[in-house]
């Protein structure tokens, strides 16, 4: 079986997701795990954009999403974020936010899948009178809930 890949993230980070209350998902196929997906509430830092970005705390954030190249294709994302939004949802919470690389096609497709909507393609912050428009190269997605 081959290691967890950790690629960039030192184990100390998960620490630090822990003490600040974020949760991972996971998923499990044939007894290895195969896919994790990390939840955030209120606050969220961004290496991308270099900000810490703030949700609603009725809001949970999803991100870190990984799949193992193994089990790819089996909807585990799909899956998991359905499952995600369905225990929000029955906490009283009002929406699920999820990044996604805008040229990551299956990523896309599984959050599609899974109820999301295309909400936002650039990320603009106000600052001052000065208005910053930035062209991320993440797509912003939220869930919408199904009656």
């Amino acid at each position: 079986m081959r290691s967890w890949p950790l690629g960039k993230i030192h184990g100390s980070v998960y620490s630090e997701r822990f003490a600040a209350g974020h949760i991972p998902w996971g998923a499990r196929l044939d007894g290895d795990l195969a896919h994790v997906s990390w939840t955030a509430h209120g606050s969220l830092a961004i290496d991308e954009l270099a900000r810490l970005v703030f949700f609603p705390n009725t809001t949970t954030i999803v991100y870190d999403v990984f799949t193992r190249e193994q089990y790819r294709g089996h909807a585990l994302f799909t899956r998991t974020l359905s499952e995600i939004a369905r225990v929000h949802f029955e906490n009283g919470g009002e929406e699920v936010v999820v990044y996604a690389e805008r040229r990551n096609i299956p990523s896309r497709a599984s959050i599609r899948n899974a109820g999301g909507v295309e909400c936002a393609s650039s990320i603009c912050f106000q600052l001052g009178k000065m208005r910053l428009m930035l062209k991320s190269p993440r797509t912003v997605f939220k869930h919408v809930e199904t009656l």
